[in-house]
């Protein structure tokens, strides 16, 4: 009887113990979510007001471009909207002054880029400036449209990097230059080389053009 009112009594004890550590438990849990939730709080007030910076800085800089567009600062305007734009990129009004500021004052390529396999030395206007000649580091000439950006016929190739390509005055002929010791005239309509390739012992280098007679 003595043995099982004592197991009785240890039982209840450990028992209480045990509501005791859960109660401890519950309570610290409470303390963390507490403490995530402030911390959760600050950083939205914090995010908040960061996003309430940026919206006065960009309308400040907003503003600001206006003024200066209208007293013909361009550069200065262009600068301060795109920062604006930066700052909150959901404000229409600046993103509408950049959109009138690069439409009516920068100007933009008309053409997609004139490429080579390798570095570009040299380009140059017909002089009708409907063409285009460009003289590459991959060792060839080419000949753009204008209007178009397009390749008008095959590449003119030396056996070397080319480093000067220039129209003849009237735009009939092209001559080229080249690090493999020659020259050479080029009929500008169809690209064919005139006659035999100029040499020299030394590298060629720029040649200026000059009045050509047909052949």
């Amino acid at each position: 009887m003595v043995r099982a009112e004592v197991a009785e009594a240890v039982a209840r004890r450990e028992f209480a113990i045990a509501l005791q550590s859960e109660a401890r438990a519950r309570a610290q849990q409470t303390l963390a979510e507490g403490a995530r939730e402030e911390e959760a709080n600050a950083r939205f007030l914090a995010e908040q007001k960061s996003a309430e910076a940026q919206a006065a800085l960009a309308e400040a800089d907003r503003y600001r471009a206006a003024i200066a567009d209208a007293a013909g600062r361009t550069d200065e305007a262009l600068a301060l909207v795109a920062r604006a734009v930066r700052y909150r990129p959901e404000d229409v009004a600046a993103r509408s002054l950049l959109i009138s500021l690069v439409t009516h004052h920068v100007a933009l390529p008309t053409t997609a880029p004139l490429r080579h396999e390798g570095a570009i030395v040299s380009a140059q206007f017909s002089p009708d400036g409907q063409r285009i000649v460009t003289a590459s580091g991959d060792g060839t000439v080419r000949i753009w449209d204008e209007r178009s950006g397009r390749a008008i016929g095959a590449p003119l190739r030396h056996e070397g990097p080319v480093v000067s390509a220039q129209f003849s005055p009237d735009g009939q002929w092209i001559v080229t230059a080249s690090i493999d010791k020659t020259a050479r005239v080029w009929n500008a309509r169809s690209g064919q080389a005139r006659g035999e390739s100029l040499r020299h012992e030394g590298q060629s280098s720029r040649r200026s053009s000059a009045p050509m007679a047909g052949g």
